[in-house]
């Protein structure tokens, strides 16, 4: 299971593997625990494709009336966003 907390989470995709990392801010020492899940995607695609127009990307959290499958629906994030990247590219999360 994926601990409550955490201080960096970072997610990569090549071809049709995939990782999560977070990095986790030790309880009992200054240290950080890293916990990893890995997984492989299904299917003939490598490539994720997605269309601009048809197509939402939501950090931090989706809204109320967003239905998920069970085993993405987990508490909301509470916390604050320092920086992101794309594609090694830093990305703006400001909303102006």
């Amino acid at each position: 299971s994926w601990p409550a907390y955490f201080s960096i989470v970072k997610i990569e995709r090549v071809g049709k593997h995939g990782k999560v990392f977070l990095t986790v801010p030790s309880l009992s020492s200054t240290a950080e625990e890293k916990f990893i899940k890995k997984g492989e995607f299904s299917g003939d695609d490598s490539l994720l494709d997605l269309d601009p127009e048809d197509t939402v990307f939501y950090v931090g959290g989706v809204p109320s009336n967003f239905k998920l499958p069970n085993s993405l629906n987990l508490p909301g994030f509470v916390g604050c966003l320092e920086l992101a990247t794309l594609n090694n590219d830093v990305i703006s999360l400001y909303n102006f």
